[in-house]
């Protein structure tokens, strides 16, 4: 997990381009681009091998496409993965990895942020 707020840049770039309309709004094939990007940092990050997993889990919806508040799951969801095993790592005594771990989620946070503002600029 560590890296992986480098790794979520390289993913919401990926988002970005992907939303070439700048409709806010990932249909499947916008998906597919992103996983044709970014595979390895997706699977690295959330263990999801393809697009129809990365749609299952991330589709609230449930019609097939990812809206912004969906899109911005995907990195809370990472961040949440990240506190959880800096938790762990106290657990069994590893500060300098819960540490590390720490500063990694207080970057993604910050991130999150600009990507929420980013978003909520098209509604």
């Amino acid at each position: 997990m560590l890296g992986a707020a480098r790794k979520c840049k390289e993913i919401w770039q990926a988002i970005r381009k992907a939303d070439f309309r700048k409709e806010g709004v990932l249909n499947e094939t916008n998906i597919k681009l992103l996983f044709d990007k970014c595979s390895s940092q997706i699977y690295d990050l959330l263990r999801l091998q393809n697009p129809k997993e990365f749609i299952d889990v991330f589709d609230e919806g449930n019609d097939g496409m990812l809206n912004e508040d969906e899109q911005i799951l995907i990195f809370s969801t990472i961040k949440e993965k990240m506190s959880l095993f800096g938790a762990e790592c106290c657990k069994i005594h590893e500060y300098q990895l819960y540490k590390d771990l720490m500063r990694e989620v207080r970057i993604l946070e910050a991130d999150i942020v600009g990507y929420q503002n980013e978003l909520r600029k098209n509604i």
